[in-house]
């Protein structure tokens, strides 16, 4: 029996409905009382024998469901009017609240913490809402410290938002409870234990899968772990908990402790390492999962896992429906699902071999197999192998853990049986680094696919679903194989045409990136092959990863400020990218430095563009028209102006790419082919740019402006837009219409944008 599988269900679809239904979340309570005066009704009914429509029994399962549907879509609706911010998303004042010890990494500060107030277009308000703060060159603020800062807000949805900073100050500290402060030093002591026990990287890997700290891991590593499917090996989840519930049991138990009260220790440890730990959503998860097996213990009743997973996934979403939204939720009880379904099912198939191979593969597949559609959808990326990589990686991390814990322990007491204990930890995690590194390299270790849509997604699990109703009868029924054969087959091929999306379209695609001040263009050349021209302010490469791009022909930067450069320093670390194009002027910014030693860094062939500079593929070619010879010779020079500025032509469609020349740059264009039908208009519509002249030579047909929404620039600038609609030209603004994609056989064009108007 799971009688807290439908409820759980039901909320879920409460808080999926409920931004498609305008309804109020007082509207929704009419709902749930209406509801549960049903439910109550139908067991009053069927108590007195009383024949009526109420002593249906199908009837009182449907209130139940109804119930729960209207407690999601309430506790929702009233949720995200808490946590949504006043005003628009733009520049903020914030006073703020550091939960969480401060990473610096690169000379940025990675804050997590809460907003408590706000003020925006000059008046205060109170907002309390879970943000992260990402700001350069600021000083290091401690934990519970209040920091007043300026900045940039930003919206990812469903109450996820990251402030990137202009301006900090640290005012004091918040007002804390002696209970708070003491779980916090504790923390800190076991962390620092690590930290002197064992080397750096060892240390960093130990108290990620012990403590859930994982700011301190090299993120080439930590890429490393997440291409080959073993990164839950570095999260904090069921495992651990398993570990410590099994120790904790079977301590009480030698000291003489009858089952229930070992139950009720154990329950008493578990809340207490969750609390230390942290609220990510898989100590969560497994802990909420724990206690509710440990109360069948102590109140006679025997467990399920299933029930155990529902009844955790129902507390969670009472506390913060929009949990449901975030990936750390969807990866963990989708694993853990997996795991609990898919399992059994996996291992009779694998019944040739030794069994706890059989077992360890079919755990492992069958948790991938769950989370895959999940992990392409918001990272674009999919780890074909990984249940062999995790058949290796698992058995050496399985007792480290343990180890690690004890190594924690003793080290509060002293650090000598700590150090014991962390050098056997040292050699294990040493080889475990080491073989995470090597399959990193093995060939289609991970695949980089197109993100799947929702449609896709659904037609997925229903195939998942029918191998596990299914697949446990396979040998008594021949048409049942039938079933799980087509439905593996589907799965495989959603999982190829993901991987081979685009590789069958001929066609070109420009996308015009909405990635807020700044500019970043995405070509799709007719052969399949990308070019990226600039890349925005903020980490661009897990949004290319989720558009299925794995790899790079060419990353063009047209120049080295930070609204085009901000967003290629993860591109260059994250993506495959076979050469880099640059204007090669000299540049003192931080980033831009960071940026040429993470290419030096990664082997990646570097040139400078020169006016005639030629990339070509699949019929499409892109010439550079600047910077000329002159003009990066020139004494007087202006990165603005020495932007690198190319054309796409393929076939009669045509594209003037133009960074942020200003007047005197479309002035070096002269005797340049300048015809073209679609224009990125110069430096994001300023002023001084797209002069008439410079408009009568390109005659677009539409024109991109990449510009941030209530930016600070006074872009685009009234004159150049009262310009280009003199000249009879279509006007697409990412601020207004999103990203902007323009696709062409090149005859026609075709163009649409991300928010049509």
């Amino acid at each position: 029996m799971n009688p807290l599988l439908w409820p759980a269900v039901s909320l879920v679809s409460g808080i999926i409905i409920q931004p498609y239904l305008s309804l109020t979340a007082v509207a929704w309570i009419l709902i749930a009382l209406f509801a549960l005066s049903g439910a109550a009704i139908c067991l009053w009914a069927d108590k007195k024998g009383t024949a009526s429509l109420f002593n249906d029994n199908r009837l009182f399962p449907l209130f139940i469901i109804l119930l729960f549907i209207a407690i999601g879509a309430a506790r929702s609706e009233s949720y995200g009017r808490t946590v949504t911010p006043p005003g628009q998303n733009g520049e903020v004042e914030l006073l703020f609240k550091v939960t969480e010890n401060p990473v610096k990494r690169e000379g940025k500060l990675y804050i997590t913490g809460r907003a408590l107030k706000l003020w925006h277009e000059g008046r205060e308000n109170h907002w309390e809402a879970p943000l992260r703060l990402i700001i350069r060159g600021a000083e290091l603020p401690a934990w519970n410290d209040l920091l007043q800062v300026n900045g940039r807000l930003i919206s990812f949805g469903h109450g996820r938002y990251l402030l990137l900073g202009d301006y900090m100050e640290i005012t004091g500290q918040a007002a804390s409870s002696a209970w708070n402060r003491g779980l916090h030093r504790l923390r800190q002591r076991l962390l620092d234990i690590n930290r002197r026990t064992l080397g750096q990287e060892q240390a960093a890997l130990m108290n990620a899968m012990v403590l859930g700290d994982g700011s301190a891991i090299d993120t080439e590593l930590s890429d490393a772990f997440r291409r080959t499917g073993t990164i839950h090996t570095l999260v904090v989840s069921g495992l651990h908990v398993a570990f410590i519930l099994g120790c904790v049991i079977a301590g009480f138990r030698c000291l003489g402790f009858s089952a229930r009260t070992a139950a009720a220790g154990a329950a008493l440890v578990i809340l207490l390492y969750a609390i230390i730990v942290g609220r990510q959503p898989s100590i969560a998860r497994a802990a909420v999962m724990a206690l509710i097996g440990l109360a069948g213990i102590v109140f006679g009743r025997r467990g399920n896992n299933l029930n155990s997973l529902a009844g955790a996934a129902l507390l969670i979403l009472l506390f913060n429906p929009w949990s449901l939204y975030e990936p750390g939720f969807q990866l963990s009880f989708s694993a853990v699902l997996g795991l609990i379904t898919l399992t059994p099912v996996l291992e009779r198939y694998l019944c040739f071999m030794p069994r706890w191979i059989a077992l360890a593969l079919a755990a492992s597949a069958g948790a991938q197999l769950a989370v895959m559609p999940i992990i392409a959808r918001h990272f674009g990326t999919i780890s074909p192998l990984s249940p062999l990589a995790n058949l290796l990686v698992v058995p050496l991390i399985s007792p480290a853990v343990p180890l690690g814990l004890a190594a924690d322990l003793l080290g509060l007491i002293s650090l000598s049986p700590a150090q014991g204990v962390n050098l056997v930890n040292q050699g294990l995690l040493v080889l475990v680094a080491a073989l995470i590194r090597l399959l990193d390299k093995v060939p289609f270790m991970s695949l980089t696919i197109a993100s799947p849509s929702l449609w896709t997604i659904g037609c997925y699990y229903l195939c998942l679903a029918a191998l596990v109703r299914y697949g446990s009868d396979v040998r008594k029924n021949r048409k049942l194989n039938k079933v799980i054969i087509y439905a593996l087959l589907i799965i495989v091929a959603m999982v190829v045409t993901g991987y081979y999306a685009d590789r069958f379209d001929s066609r070109l695609q420009v996308t015009f990136l909405d990635v807020g001040q700044g500019d970043a263009v995405l070509i799709r050349l007719p052969n399949g092959e990308k070019v990226l021209i600039d890349g925005g302010q903020t980490p661009l490469a897990t949004r290319l990863r989720s558009m299925g791009i794995g790899r790079l022909r060419a990353v063009i930067l047209t120049h080295p400020h930070y609204d085009h450069l901000g967003g290629l320093l993860s591109v260059v670390s994250g993506i495959k990218v076979d050469e880099v194009l640059d204007s090669c002027r000299p540049h003192s910014s931080s980033a831009y430095k960071r940026f040429l030693l993470e290419i030096k860094k990664r082997h990646i062939p570097f040139r400078q563009a020169k006016r005639g500079l030629v990339l070509s593929g699949g019929g499409a070619v892109i010439t550079v028209l600047s910077p000329s010879k002159e003009l990066l010779q020139g004494m007087d020079f202006n990165l603005n102006n020495g932007s690198i500025v190319c054309r796409l032509d393929y076939g009669k469609a045509s594209f003037l790419f133009t960074g942020d020349i200003e007047q005197a740059g479309e002035e070096a264009l002269s005797g340049c082919r300048l015809g073209a039908r679609v224009l990125k208009v110069p430096h994001h519509g300023s002023r001084i740019s797209c002069s008439t002249s410079f408009l009568k030579a390109v005659r677009p047909m539409a024109a991109i402006i990449s510009v941030g929404r209530n930016n600070d620039y006074g872009h685009p600038d009234r004159e150049v837009l009262q310009r280009l609609q003199q000249a009879g030209v279509r006007i697409y603004r990412t601020d207004q219409h999103g990203s902007v994609i323009v696709d062409t056989d090149g005859r026609s064009l075709k163009i649409r944008s991300e928010r049509e108007r």
